[in-house]
């Protein structure tokens, strides 16, 4: 038998942690600390609904971060837990927690409104010419509120937009649907590193 709706308030609470934390650790990956001070390649603007955030950094790393961010974001307002493997792989430390979030959004016959986190950083780490993983540090912001809707257009939760940014270490292989990236490592760090 399926829980009632309203035995679920913890598991809600715990979800509305990690939809704030989208960019932070998802559990067992390795935190890394990066220190490097170079300048970004360039600066790029994103417009949301409400917001135009620039971003610093390679333009091509950006844009796949932009990517990851609107594709994941897209199953959390049309939920489909078969298609969170299109986003996170079945090997990061980070997927079950995504494709739990994803499937208890389509069990409950709800979705979320608002827009993507927006990349305000990103630099590249190292790329490895022999495996194809790309590594990247990231820097991330809330740029609107977000709110869980049931199926009938009513607000069943609200979540705050954030004021501080999160950085995170992302490891990356282009073995998604169309030769797009996808997320196979995905650690939070504990403060943003100089220079981003």
């Amino acid at each position: 038998m399926r829980p009632h709706r309203n035995s679920r308030p913890a598991t809600w609470a715990l979800i509305g942690a990690t939809l704030l934390l989208l960019g932070t650790a998802c559990g067992d990956d390795d935190e890394n600390d990066s220190s490097d001070t170079t300048q970004p390649d360039s600066t790029t603007t994103t417009e949301s609904t409400t917001t135009t955030i620039a971003a610093e950094g390679p333009e091509e790393w950006i844009e796949v971060v932009r990517d990851l961010n609107q594709r994941y974001f897209a199953l959390l307002q049309e939920p489909d837990p078969a298609q969170v493997a299109t986003v996170y792989a079945e090997t990061c430390a980070c997927y079950q927690q995504n494709h739990d979030t994803v499937q208890l959004l389509a069990d409950d016959d709800e979705h979320l409104e608002g827009a993507p986190v927006s990349v305000t950083f990103v630099k590249l780490e190292r790329e490895d010419p022999v495996t194809g993983a790309v590594e990247l540090t990231v820097r991330e912001v809330m740029p609107e509120p977000w709110r869980r809707v049931d199926a009938s257009g009513a607000t069943v939760q609200e979540f705050p937009v954030d004021s501080e940014p999160s950085c995170t270490a992302l490891t990356l292989f282009a073995d998604g649907p169309d030769g797009g990236y996808r997320i196979h490592s995905q650690s939070g760090l504990t403060g943003c590193p100089p220079g981003s």
